[in-house]
């Protein structure tokens, strides 16, 4: 029967049924081959009603929307509106304004200090990575070197009038 409808065995079933419960048609079987025949002469289909009020935002009672879920003609979805506006800081000539980066000698004694914009900062930011390495082992210090016949050094000065 889903090939007479377009292929759509699973919206087939969804409709035969629905159509059957409000009694509008009726499956007749007939040896191999299965009939449907219609019982109301006019129809109103309330399943229209209430997804055109779904949309436009009207109130749905919840056991209707409940039905309209467990038949798959909605889905609950999140929708994340932003407005967005101009604040207090706006002007058409923003990009023409330049804001100072740091207080400098200049402005202290010209007094432009107290209308120059400053850019904010972030002292929350963390600050650049740093590779992480294992620590350098210990340099040896002079007095430490034994003397090396081998490398043609004698021993510190102090050193040899102690012997």
């Amino acid at each position: 029967m889903a090939g007479a409808f377009g292929g759509d065995e699973k919206r087939l079933t969804i409709g035969m049924g629905q159509a059957m419960k409000d009694k509008w048609i009726a499956l007749k079987k007939e040896g191999a081959e299965q009939l449907l025949s219609r019982k109301e002469a006019s129809v109103v289909d309330v399943t229209s009603a209430q997804l055109q009020r779904v949309q436009k935002g009207d109130t749905v009672d919840e056991k209707d929307l409940a039905t309209l879920k467990r038949r798959q003609l909605l889905t609950a979805a999140k929708v994340a509106v932003f407005t967005i506006g101009k604040g207090s800081k706006w002007s058409k000539d923003k990009w023409n304004v330049k804001e100072a980066a740091e207080l400098t000698h200049a402005m202290l004694l010209s007094g432009a200090w107290k209308t120059t914009p400053f850019k904010s900062y972030n002292f929350n930011a963390l600050g650049a990575a740093t590779e992480a390495r294992p620590p350098s082992p210990p340099s040896p210090s002079p007095s430490s070197l034994s003397p090396s016949p081998l490398l043609g050094r004698s021993p510190p000065p102090a050193a040899q009038g102690a012997r």
